[in-house]
């Protein structure tokens, strides 16, 4: 259960996010487009990083046995 409270959280936050942007954008406000560019991009490598962490580990489980 905990998991599924997790995703949903951060799908509400990273939707938060590219509605605010582009919001800013068409309101002409660069900046406040540019200010969600770089926390995406975090979330992202993050997100790539935690998946790969993942998938090692499940090989390596598996080359053990």
């Amino acid at each position: 259960m905990a998991p599924k409270i997790a995703v949903i959280i951060q799908i509400v936050i990273v939707s938060l996010l590219i509605v605010y942007g582009t919001i800013s954008l068409y309101m002409g406000s660069f900046e406040g487009m540019y200010v969600t560019f770089p926390i995406l991009l975090l979330y992202y490598v993050f997100a790539v990083a935690r998946q790969n962490r993942r998938k090692r580990s499940g090989e390596s489980e598996e080359d053990e046995q």
